[in-house]
């Protein structure tokens, strides 16, 4: 090799040994947050601890997680990052301010109301809001869109039946 290209040949050679390689995309998440819930809570570290194991495994690969937590009611959003993930813990920090919604549209706010002992009101994406009687796990209504009106669809079903 030519004398002349011998030390960009070499300076690039050790820019190469030097360089990190690129952080992985951020891997996301979409909570959502029962409403009784105060938005505080996601920096407790034991609050994420049953998702330590997921995040850890992305946290080990230099990916940075984000997580965009919603409240049930959609009365609040935070979008925070995980911080540290440790095997009984995980410290979040906010990627930003905590978005309040204040919803004067028609859409139901009445969701601190208690489900009946007995009863369940349980998400999926798949079919909405559903009720499920608990002695014999069986779906007894579903397909609301919020957990405020199947709360009030159980209370009428509860009243129909007493009757």
């Amino acid at each position: 090799m030519p004398e002349a290209l011998e030390a960009p040949v070499r300076a690039i050679a050790e820019a190469k040994a030097k360089m990190r390689p690129r952080r992985a995309a951020s891997v996301d998440y979409d909570v959502t947050i029962d409403a009784t819930t105060d938005p505080d809570d996601l920096f407790r570290p034991e609050f994420w601890k049953h998702m330590a194991h997921l995040f850890k495994k992305d946290w080990d690969n230099d990916s940075p997680v984000d997580v965009r937590c919603r409240s049930e009611d959609r009365s609040w959003r935070w979008d925070v990052e995980v911080h540290d993930v440790g095997p009984h813990h995980v410290l979040m920090k906010p990627l930003g301010p905590i978005c309040r919604y204040d919803y004067r549209d028609g859409l139901d706010m009445e969701v601190k109301e208690p489900v009946p002992e007995g009863y369940s009101v349980r998400y999926s994406p798949a079919i909405g809001y559903w009720v499920r009687r608990l002695a014999d796990k069986e779906r007894i209504g579903e397909g609301f869109k919020t957990s405020a009106a199947a709360k009030r669809w159980l209370a009428a079903y509860l009243e129909k039946i007493a009757a």
